[in-house]
Protein backbone atom coordinates (compact mmCIF):
# COMPACT_ATOMS: atom_id res chain seq x y z
CA UNK A 1 0.00 0.00 0.00
CA UNK A 2 1.48 2.99 -0.86
CA UNK A 3 1.51 6.58 1.04
CA UNK A 4 -1.37 8.82 1.29
CA UNK A 5 -0.27 12.28 -0.23
CA UNK A 6 -3.65 14.23 0.87
CA UNK A 7 -6.44 13.71 2.42
CA UNK A 8 -8.84 13.82 -0.40
CA UNK A 9 -6.51 10.17 -1.51
CA UNK A 10 -7.51 8.91 1.80
CA UNK A 11 -10.86 9.47 1.83
CA UNK A 12 -11.32 7.91 -1.44
CA UNK A 13 -9.67 4.99 -0.67
CA UNK A 14 -11.90 4.45 2.50
CA UNK A 15 -14.92 4.97 0.65
CA UNK A 16 -13.91 2.47 -1.97
CA UNK A 17 -14.19 -0.26 0.55
CA UNK A 18 -17.12 -2.35 1.58
CA UNK A 19 -18.91 -3.60 4.29
CA UNK A 20 -18.19 -7.35 2.76
CA UNK A 21 -14.60 -7.22 3.95
CA UNK A 22 -13.05 -9.88 6.51
CA UNK A 23 -11.29 -8.55 9.55
CA UNK A 24 -8.53 -9.58 10.70
CA UNK A 25 -5.26 -8.04 12.15
CA UNK A 26 -2.99 -8.70 8.33
CA UNK A 27 -3.75 -4.45 7.51
CA UNK A 28 -2.90 -3.65 10.54
CA UNK A 29 0.06 -5.59 10.70
CA UNK A 30 1.23 -4.27 7.28
CA UNK A 31 0.43 -0.64 8.47
CA UNK A 32 2.48 -0.84 11.86
CA UNK A 33 5.27 -2.51 9.58
CA UNK A 34 4.84 0.94 7.31
CA UNK A 35 5.30 2.64 10.11
CA UNK A 36 8.82 0.92 11.30
CA UNK A 37 7.01 -1.11 13.98
CA UNK A 38 6.70 1.56 16.59
CA UNK A 39 4.89 -0.27 18.94
CA UNK A 40 8.27 -2.47 19.43
CA UNK A 41 9.94 0.78 21.15
CA UNK A 42 7.02 1.19 23.93
CA UNK A 43 7.41 -0.88 27.16
CA UNK A 44 3.83 -1.12 27.80
CA UNK A 45 1.27 -3.43 30.49
CA UNK A 46 -1.93 -4.43 29.30
CA UNK A 47 -3.99 -5.46 31.58
CA UNK A 48 -7.08 -7.50 30.75
CA UNK A 49 -9.99 -10.22 31.75
CA UNK A 50 -13.14 -10.32 33.71
CA UNK A 51 -12.49 -8.61 37.59
CA UNK A 52 -10.03 -6.90 38.80
CA UNK A 53 -8.47 -5.08 35.90
CA UNK A 54 -8.87 -1.31 38.07
CA UNK A 55 -7.35 -3.10 40.97
CA UNK A 56 -4.43 -4.68 39.52
CA UNK A 57 -3.87 -1.78 37.18
CA UNK A 58 -3.56 0.84 40.39
CA UNK A 59 -1.55 -1.85 41.69
CA UNK A 60 1.07 -2.37 39.13
CA UNK A 61 1.37 1.18 37.84
CA UNK A 62 1.94 2.17 42.12
CA UNK A 63 4.73 -0.49 41.91
CA UNK A 64 6.28 0.93 38.73
CA UNK A 65 6.17 4.39 40.35
CA UNK A 66 8.10 3.42 43.74
CA UNK A 67 10.67 2.10 41.58
CA UNK A 68 10.86 5.74 39.49
CA UNK A 69 9.35 4.87 36.36
CA UNK A 70 7.18 7.51 34.95
CA UNK A 71 3.87 5.60 34.79
CA UNK A 72 1.05 6.75 32.32
CA UNK A 73 -2.52 4.71 33.33
CA UNK A 74 -5.63 4.48 31.20
CA UNK A 75 -8.67 3.36 32.86
CA UNK A 76 -12.66 3.32 32.01
CA UNK A 77 -14.52 3.97 33.20
CA UNK A 78 -14.28 7.68 34.32
CA UNK A 79 -15.47 8.36 37.90
CA UNK A 80 -16.14 12.11 37.92
CA UNK A 81 -15.11 13.74 34.87
CA UNK A 82 -13.53 12.08 31.58
CA UNK A 83 -10.28 13.27 32.33
CA UNK A 84 -10.10 10.73 35.09
CA UNK A 85 -9.52 7.89 32.43
CA UNK A 86 -5.87 9.40 32.20
CA UNK A 87 -3.14 9.47 34.94
CA UNK A 88 0.43 10.16 35.10
CA UNK A 89 1.65 8.99 38.31
CA UNK A 90 -1.53 8.86 39.73
CA UNK A 91 -2.18 12.56 38.42
CA UNK A 92 -4.86 13.17 36.26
Amino acid sequence: MKPFTNLDEALATLHQRTSSSRFGLRHFKQCVADLGNPQLQLKVVHVAGTNGKGSVSNYVATTLELANYKVGLYTSPFLITHNDRFRINHQP
